[in-house]
């Protein structure tokens, strides 16, 4: 808008085709940007229409808001509110027209008791070329530079739009130099690259046993599979194995791994299972929060599986003798625990490497041992009560 605009009316069309009468309050208001996060009122008005009869209302009319004084609007942004308030039993249809044309009027309302025009005509009222987005309107030419930075098509806010280059050179301005924000505050860059840890090694082999009763993997599953976000520019690769005993499949995968000459020097195995639907950011999660911690070389994340099914964390090291009876989760920390499920779990693979730690590394036991009595093992909790015996170490 070049130069200034005085005006004291806003018209807008709306459509009503059910009721016996119209009574409501029309309130509109114009506004500046205060501040990043608050609007500042330029002038408002209220006008209330009642309308008796629907021959008075019915079809697509225009309603004339009058009384903002002296409202001068110069060069810059604005937004414009509009309330329309009336009772449960009032619908009211409004609609800011697009595209290149506007349809016929079947008459124009004013304010005050049965205010009506019989006729009206399109002339007068231009047709919007633009977008309506929480109430902000752009012209079409600044929405399609825009979109892009709001989600879901809604339009980002007043502070967002400040930074956006189409606004940025849209007023007079003296840019400096800038080191940039990460330069500014260096020490807290650096703590946020530490506990991530993104700057390391964090290679991963991800072995996947695949249930040999199971036709095939759920879609669900897939996609949370698929969504699964490795750390950024590390090493990662999959393995699946199929038609062995989950047991027997996990550690014929470490045999493999170890054997190879290039994933045997990665630092990490992440084992998956299909029953599993783990978060985007869990891998990133566990390689982060293993080094962070200096755990011992393994880390896991299982969320509950089943109704009335509680997390796989099993065992209080501090409590002996050694068991693996079920823990309450702690939220948001690293959690000591003797034992965890496998469903999505990380492994630092130098603990299969401790010579004091031979195979099977994992193995499902359910068997009568004379002397000792039952026992009864999955495979995970075979592995990790193996990793707790003395002088297996399986550091860095």
């Amino acid at each position: 808008m070049l130069g200034s605009l005085a005006a004291n009316t806003v018209q807008f069309i709306a459509a009503r085709s059910a009721g016996t009468s119209l009574l409501v309050t029309v309130n509109v208001g114009f506004y500046t940007a205060a501040n990043a996060t608050s609007l500042a009122l330029v002038s408002s008005t209220s006008n209330a229409v009642s309308l008796t009869a629907s021959t008075q209302y019915s079809g697509t009319r225009m309603y004339i808001v009058t009384g903002l004084g002296a409202l001068t609007l110069t060069q810059g942004r604005y937004w414009m509110g509009l309330l329309v308030a009336g009772t449960g039993t009032n619908s009211f249809d409004i609609a800011l027209m697009g595209a290149g044309s506007v349809p016929t009027l079947a008459g124009s309302v004013f304010a005050g008791t049965d205010q009506t025009s019989g006729t009206a005509t399109s002339q007068l009222l231009r047709a919007v070329r633009g977008r309506l987005q929480r109430g902000l309107l752009l012209p079409a030419r600044q929405y399609r530079r825009l979109r892009h930075v709001g989600r879901l098509g809604l339009l980002p806010t007043p502070a967002v739009l400040r930074r956006h280059p189409a606004y940025l050179m849209a007023k007079p301005q003296i840019i400096m130099p800038d080191v940039g924000a990460h330069n500014r505050d260096l020490a807290a860059t650096r703590t946020r690259l530490l506990k991530g840890q993104s700057y390391r090694d964090l290679s991963t082999v991800c072995v996947i046993p695949l249930h040999p009763g199971r036709e095939g993997i759920h879609p669900r599953v897939v996609q949370a599979w698929m969504n699964l976000m490795p750390p950024m520019n590390q090493k990662f690769t999959r393995i699946f194995m199929t038609g062995m005993e989950v047991g027997d499949a996990y550690t014929a995968a470490v045999e493999s791994i170890l054997a190879h000459p290039e994933l045997s020097t990665w630092r990490y195995m992440l084992t998956l299972e299909d029953d599993n639907l783990p978060r985007p950011t869990a891998c990133s999660s566990c390689t982060s929060r293993s080094r962070q911690a200096r755990m011992p070389p393994w880390a896991g994340s299982i969320g509950p599986r089943g109704v009335g099914a509680m997390p796989m964390i099993y065992g209080d090291p501090a409590v002996m003798p050694r068991n693996f009876i079920p823990q309450l989760p702690m939220p948001e920390a690293v959690q000591p625990c003797n034992g965890l499920g496998m469903g999505f779990t990380l492994f630092r693979l130098s603990i299969f490497k401790d010579p004091k730690f031979m195979k099977p590394w994992f193995k499902t036991v359910q068997e009568l041992v004379p002397g000792k009595g039952y026992q009864s093992y999955t495979q995970d909790l075979w592995a990790f009560s193996k990793m707790a015996e003395p002088g297996i170490q399986g550091g860095e």
